[in-house]
């Protein structure tokens, strides 16, 4: 069973059954390290502060309206100060978020520079934010999820994501999307919309804006290199959660015992150079 959901609270798309791209990623490590994510949900540490101001970043451009009842403005006093630790305390009795003000300009910004965007600005003029989306997969029979940042266009949607950098370059976020494995997550949402309405989608956008002045934006489509790559690994893992959920068994990493090849730059030239004439051999 497919579906697309607008306005759906965060929360209750958290609690939602079906396996996001994010678990995926746990998954991948091993079946055992999702299970234990999705037993222990008291466990989650916090966000990192990149990560939380990239989520500052998000409201602020798409759900500013919430701005100022998620987030409230501190004291001007240190962090590590107690009167800081107080004011976050509150926030957290209350259930907002505690941020400077310097933060809070920081964000809408950002959010004011990707309006601004002369191709982004225009694709994000009319569309719809946070688009939650559940289905399950035809290969596998794995129920999935993604949450879509913007769906622009009809005809042709457009799935749009915001990332926040400290560098939005394209070297960088080339090795960003390596790193972070943004290719999986552009084939996830893309496989996610096309199966929920049966339309056919644009390849996904990600757009990019950094985290410090001026704050700068670039935005990037993947190659179909990227994306075949991508669509590989997704549909394995797709089919090691319906395994793993059909037969209630989720191992941990290979109980055999292996031999670790030496990466060659970890050897010095000589034994570099060495390996490389043995692996010519082989």
């Amino acid at each position: 069973m497919s579906a697309i959901v607008y306005g759906m609270p965060n929360a209750e798309y958290r609690a939602h059954e079906g396996l996001s791209y994010s678990e995926s990623k746990l998954l991948e490590r091993s079946p055992a390290h999702l299970r234990w994510w999705l037993d222990h949900p008291e466990a989650r540490t916090a966000p990192s502060a990149p990560q939380a101001f990239g989520t500052m970043v998000h409201t602020a451009l798409l759900e500013a309206q919430t701005f100022d009842q998620r987030y409230a403005i501190g004291p001007l006093v240190s962090k590590n100060s107690a009167q800081w630790r107080d004011f976050k305390t509150q926030c957290e009795s209350e259930g907002i978020l505690p941020t400077t003000a310097e933060d809070r300009e920081a964000a809408f910004s950002c959010a004011k520079n990707v309006r601004a965007h002369p191709v982004v600005g225009p694709l994000m003029a009319t569309g719809n934010a946070e688009v939650s989306v559940f289905w399950t997969d035809h290969a596998s029979g794995a129920k999935c999820k993604a949450r879509l940042d913007f769906v622009a266009g009809n005809k042709h949607p457009l799935l749009l994501d915001l990332k926040t950098a400290q560098d939005a370059s394209r070297q960088a976020f080339k090795r960003s999307v390596v790193t972070f494995q943004y290719h999986r997550q552009a084939d996830w949402y893309e496989s996610a919309y096309r199966a929920a309405t049966g339309k056919p989608v644009s390849p996904m956008l990600f757009v990019v804006v950094e985290s410090l002045p001026p704050f700068a934006v670039a935005a990037y489509t993947l190659d179909r290199w990227f994306m075949a790559q991508a669509k590989k690994t997704n549909h394995a893992l797709r089919g090691l959660y319906a395994a793993c959920m059909e037969f209630d068994e989720w191992p941990a990493y290979d109980p055999a015992i292996s031999e670790l090849e030496a990466p060659r730059y970890a050897l010095d030239d000589e034994l570099r150079a060495e390996q490389r004439e043995e692996e010519y051999a082989s």
